[in-house]
């Protein structure tokens, strides 16, 4: 698993907030992140991470997994919806994966896993 410093949840009032304020396509290689209440596209590619940032929350940064993720799931979530679930699986040392990040969609709890120290 790659290193993910940083990783954060976010909180229910910030995550309705970019909910609302962002909305997200896919265009051949590229993210087209619109702010919904303003005439403005911008793209990103899908191989690079990418940040929104927007008061008076924390920016929210986009990961290539997550958006390739995204992708293979056809777009039927939000793209901040599978980057929560992958942060929860980042944060909890699960690995990130597009089944894992469906489970978490679906609403299944993540189970931390314990190493026993020896």
């Amino acid at each position: 698993m790659k290193s993910f410093n940083n990783a954060r949840v976010l909180t229910n009032d910030e995550y309705k907030f970019y909910k609302n304020k962002y909305s997200f396509i896919v265009f051949d290689n590229k993210v087209a992140v619109k702010v919904k209440d303003y005439n403005r596209i911008t793209l990103h590619d899908v191989n690079e991470t990418f940040s929104i940032n927007a008061k008076p929350y924390r920016k929210l940064s986009f990961r290539p997994e997550s958006m390739k993720i995204w992708i293979e799931l056809e777009c039927k979530y939000n793209l901040i919806d599978v980057q929560q679930a992958v942060s929860k699986l980042y944060i909890t040392f699960q690995k990130v994966n597009k089944d894992n990040v469906i489970s978490i969609l679906n609403g299944n709890d993540i189970k931390i896993k314990v190493e026993e120290i020896k």
